[in-house]
């Protein structure tokens, strides 16, 4: 789709906003020690303000359905038949480079799967609408906390931050910066001591 819509002063102006969320993440990746092995990683959850001036959710929601309308999402992540959220790449594929997507959330994360992690670290911001964030620092954690991301909030996750987002206010969208993919990720649940427990996405779904 990348290679149709460069010329949308709606794609150009989040390609524009991309790059500061991509200095973000590669701070948080080389400026920290990252492990091969499994719950290695060292960065934890940082929440960034914006106050752009210029930045006015409604036009942002108003241009995003328009853009919608005209272009097809890439994706539509489901949970069975409910539609959690749609997805549009905006950069082409390349190996080891940030991908960048534009993600307009429909429903509430499923919670009969409990919290997820990711397989690599990412920074977000919140473009219009709220969400609420539960979330543990590490998946295996037992103590989370719970947030309410506003519009301009920026949030990078490393990739054993365990999460679940819902729906606050209005239609929300996010624009998402990932880096390489460098884990498995899964679903933690309470085991039969009441401990969180993970297990792969193949297996949790």
């Amino acid at each position: 789709m990348t290679d149709a819509i460069p010329r949308d002063p709606l794609y150009e102006r989040l390609v524009t906003m991309s790059r500061g969320l991509t200095q973000l993440l590669d701070h948080a990746v080389f400026s920290h020690p990252v492990g091969s092995a499994r719950a290695t990683f060292s960065i934890e959850r940082t929440a960034v303000r914006l106050h752009p001036a210029s930045h006015d959710p409604e036009a942002f929601r108003r241009a995003i359905a328009t853009f919608a309308s005209r272009y097809p999402p890439d994706e539509i992540i489901r949970h069975g038949r409910r539609a959690l959220h749609e997805r549009w790449h905006l950069l082409p594929a390349e190996p080891g480079a940030p991908r960048l997507y534009l993600h307009r959330h429909l429903n509430d994360d499923p919670g009969d799967r409990g919290l997820h992690d990711h397989p690599w670290y990412s920074a977000s911001m919140l473009l219009t609408g709220t969400l609420i964030e539960q979330w543990r620092a590490d998946g295996a954690a037992t103590e989370g906390s719970r947030d309410v991301i506003e519009p301009c909030q920026v949030i990078v996750r490393p990739p054993q931050l365990a999460h679940r987002l819902t729906i606050g206010a209005g239609q929300p969208a996010t624009l998402v910066v990932t880096g390489a993919y460098i884990r498995q990720w899964g679903f933690w649940r309470r085991d039969g001591q009441g401990l969180p427990a993970w297990r792969h996405w193949r297996e949790a779904a």
